[in-house]
């Protein structure tokens, strides 16, 4: 009987990245945040939070992960968007990266 190899999938960038914004928004959501009124402590634990995010991206993935337009507001963090530098120091969105990573695998 023949065996059929099967193919390994590798993970690509911008999946890795939006699990780990989806895991980001659940630890977000557990810190008690009020628009102005948020404690100091809270505020620096969520960008904290956000910056170990990145950081592992980039050990990981050799991508840099930065959220420019982070603010409290309201209720919530709110994260705005996303800027990634590929390692050629080219700035894409999260659409552009899906673009090139699904033209090249």
């Amino acid at each position: 009987m023949r065996t059929v190899k099967k193919r390994t999938r590798y993970i690509k960038v911008y999946e890795r990245i939006l699990l780990e914004e989806k895991k980001l928004l659940e630890e977000l959501a557990k810190i008690p945040v009020d628009g102005r009124r948020t404690a100091p402590v809270n505020a620096r634990k969520a960008f904290k939070l956000i910056s170990d995010m990145c950081y592992q991206l980039a050990q990981e993935c050799n991508v840099l992960v930065s959220y420019p337009q982070k603010a409290i507001a309201g209720k919530k963090v709110d994260l705005g968007g996303m800027l990634i530098l590929l390692p050629n120091c080219k700035l894409v969105t999260i659409e552009e990266l899906k673009e090139i990573e699904d033209r090249r695998y």
